[in-house]
């Protein structure tokens, strides 16, 4: 198995929702280098250019959105 494999064998993806309050209040160093992949099954990468800053994926329907939105 390579590694992501075993950090999703090890933990639920899912779960790391559970820890977000957590990360927040602590900083993001604090956020393991597996809690760091885990948070791409939410949509959230870490930025390597701009240490301590995420990047927030999300859908769009149609592929487009509007100021109000």
């Amino acid at each position: 198995m390579n590694k992501i494999e075993l950090i999703k064998a090890e933990k639920d993806g899912l779960k790391i929702k559970d820890d977000i309050h957590r990360f927040a209040k602590e900083g993001w160093e604090s956020i393991s280098e597996d809690d760091i992949q885990r948070l791409k099954w939410y949509g959230l990468f870490l930025r390597n250019p701009t240490p301590g800053f995420f990047m927030l994926r999300v859908r769009i329907p149609n592929g487009f959105s509007i100021t109000h939105q």
